[in-house]
């Protein structure tokens, strides 16, 4: 009887090992393959998209909705899609490796975006705040001509901001015929006319004079400056020395990636440089590791001849692309692209007023400064949904 008990005993203990190793390789991915009677390690592809529910098509078949994981994949190249009615479609080649998890993130862009008005009375000269929140432009209502302030944030239940009227010209003063200037906190703009230079608060609207608007502007700059070493700190001297001798580059949201572009007598070519921020030297480590490696790509190029703007989506992992055929033309388009150039997808074709693009901080729309009538000279603020 003793020995029936040790019997069950260790072939229970037995059981229990083989279990947990079965269980350890099946979660790594392993699996029994029937053609090869061989067990064979797999990968997981890990597939989202924004908005949710779209289909995921590996090389071409059916597998299940976005947001899910897809295991059982053997190691290998495969063209993942990812489709919405609706919207644009996404595709990429990606690499499926054994005990690994490969993630993919598809943003889908809206075929037919919705349109929506921000300003009614016209919109002339806006700009942008550093802070990406904000759009300063001037405008004529009831003879009386104001800088106005519109805020790009979404607002709970969708709810969306009215311009505010800031400052009215007077008859001795025409503010909306300054020269303006953010100030790097996004709360004040520099005014700077022959006779004079005001400091408006935003928020409070409140003016005071200026003597010295030079000194000004540098300060602000010095500040710009400051912030911009932190990011360099802990790179090489070469490459700080690179990145100090770009002209037109653009931070991205996150600070982890730098968009520029250079010339030549055919081309005008967009390139990204990517850091490792793991890399980074912590402010707990008494001594600096090794400079942080980065790649750099070409993710865009374009004819000389034509207009080409890029600008930063929020996320970080995309860019919105303004296109036209000449720096004159009044019409153009609007794509999103990834960060590494690919799954270009239209969402806007028309009129787009002195090359702006504002995205909103919540990626969900892009202001454009556009007229649906030809023959109106009166251009206002629209959004544009992007999904």
């Amino acid at each position: 009887m003793l020995k029936i008990e040790k019997i069950v005993s260790l072939s229970l203990s037995l059981l229990l090992v083989v279990s947990f190793i079965v269980i350890f390789y099946f979660a790594r991915g392993y699996r029994w393959d029937m053609r090869t009677n061989r067990i064979e390690g797999t990968g997981i592809l890990s597939a989202n998209s924004t908005p949710e529910g779209a289909m995921v098509y590996i090389d071409n078949k059916p597998y299940s909705a976005t947001n899910t994981s897809i295991g059982s994949l053997k190691p290998g190249e495969y063209t993942v899609k990812i489709q919405k009615q609706g919207y644009s479609s996404w595709q990429k080649e990606i690499s499926i490796k054994k005990e690994l998890i490969t993630e993919v993130e598809a943003l889908l862009t809206r075929i037919y975006p919705e349109l929506k008005p921000l300003t009614f009375t016209g919109a002339q000269k806006p700009l942008l705040s550093p802070d990406k929140q904000k759009i300063v432009f001037s405008a004529s209502i009831n003879g009386d001509t104001s800088l106005w302030l519109l805020e790009i944030v979404e607002r709970p239940f969708n709810i969306a901001s009215n311009a505010r009227q800031i400052l009215t010209n007077t008859e001795d003063t025409m503010y909306t015929e300054a020269t303006l200037t953010w100030s790097p906190d996004s709360k004040e703009l520099l005014l700077t006319l022959d006779q004079i230079s005001l400091l408006l608060n935003t928020i409070t609207k409140s003016t005071q004079e200026v003597e010295n608007p030079q000194e000004t502007k540098q300060k602000w700059q010095k500040e710009i400056d400051i912030e911009e070493n932190k990011l360099l700190q802990n790179l090489s001297s070469d490459l700080v020395k690179k990145i100090n001798g770009l002209e037109h580059k653009e931070w991205s949201p996150d600070r982890n990636f730098i968009l520029y572009q250079e010339t030549n007598e055919q081309q005008t070519i967009f390139k990204i440089i990517n850091f490792s921020p793991d890399k980074l030297v912590s402010p707990t480590q008494k001594s600096p590791s090794p400079a942080p490696e980065y790649t750099e790509k070409t993710i865009y190029s374009t004819p000389q001849t034509t207009l080409t703007k890029l600008v930063w989506y929020p996320d970080s992992k995309h860019l919105i692309v303004l296109e036209k055929d000449n720096p004159e033309a009044t019409r153009g388009k609007l794509s999103l692209i990834e960060a590494d150039g690919e799954n270009k997808c239209e969402f806007f074709s028309g009129i787009i007023k002195d090359n702006h693009i504002f995205p909103f901080s919540s990626g969900t729309k892009a202001a454009i400064l556009t007229t649906f009538n030809p023959e109106s000279e009166e251009y206002n603020l629209y959004s544009v949904s992007l999904r």
